[in-house]
């Protein structure tokens, strides 16, 4: 006799867990939760595949992303970093939108994409002084 519950794919989500600002190395950073269902027919690593899209630029605006993350087998909850890069431009903020791509190893769960935004912390010059008259 089986136990069928073990015989289903894992189900996978993503969550963001707060906003990221331009910064310093180190600071500002923030990540994506991946997190699984116990239970699935492998004994295997899980691996995850997503598309990255937004307003934000994979390695130019944040440092490069991958595009997958592995479940070690018996770990139900991972992390995807994102690492904003600090530069000069006065851009505004910006958004990295993760969504989980379709794969036969998993199924996807209630929230399958999930959005990080970018604060900028670059401020614009101050306006020109009007020409002075001069008499």
């Amino acid at each position: 006799m089986r136990d069928n519950d073990y015989d289903t794919p894992a189900t996978v989500s993503v969550s963001a867990s707060g906003a990221a600002s331009e910064g310093g190395p180190g600071e500002g950073w923030t990540n994506f939760r991946f997190d699984r269902s116990p239970y699935s027919g492998t004994s295997a690593p899980l691996t995850v595949y997503f598309a990255l899209g937004g307003t934000a630029i994979n390695g130019v605006d944040y440092e490069q992303l991958s595009n997958s993350v592995t479940f070690p087998f018996g770990v139900y909850t991972t992390y995807l970093r994102v690492q904003p890069i600090d530069d000069t431009e006065v851009e505004g903020d910006e958004t990295v939108v993760l969504t989980i791509s379709t794969n036969s190893a998993y199924t996807i769960g209630t929230s399958g994409s999930a959005t990080v935004t970018i604060a900028d912390n670059d401020q614009p010059p101050p306006p020109t002084p009007p020409p002075s008259a001069v008499k």
